[in-house]
């Protein structure tokens, strides 16, 4: 115990078959998730049968690299974009502050799913 009576408590990581399973049953599961850590390309078999889209990181990814990706297709989804132009903004960012990194970025779409038309209200 620490002095303020809280246990601390190991950290303990969640499998990408179990983050499916936890979206999966909401009423509503996303249409989209972004995965913006390092290496979380694994997650792909396991949600892309819940999601209509997925975006993880192929590799490791820097933090300024993460947060200019994050920024840009956020940014880009928030202003009506498509999820196909929000994804691209946010490789462009990627792109400019960091070239090693430009491809870490991966969009995967479930079949009949056209990323030109999703859009995210």
């Amino acid at each position: 115990m620490d002095g303020g009576g809280l246990k601390r408590v190991k950290a303990k990581f969640v499998s990408f078959d179990l983050l499916a399973r936890a979206l999966a049953s909401t009423d509503t599961p996303p249409d989209v998730v972004v995965l913006n850590a390092c290496e979380s390309a694994g997650a792909r078999r396991a949600l892309l049968g819940t999601a209509k889209a997925i975006i993880v990181m192929e590799d490791s990814v820097s933090d300024i690299a993460a947060v200019a990706f994050a920024t840009n297709f956020y940014g880009a989804i928030a202003s009506g974009q498509s999820l196909q132009s929000a994804y691209d903004q946010g490789c462009a960012a990627v792109a400019a502050v960091s070239l090693d990194e430009a491809s870490t970025p991966a969009l995967s779409i479930a079949a009949g799913v056209n990323a030109k038309k999703l859009f995210l209200a």
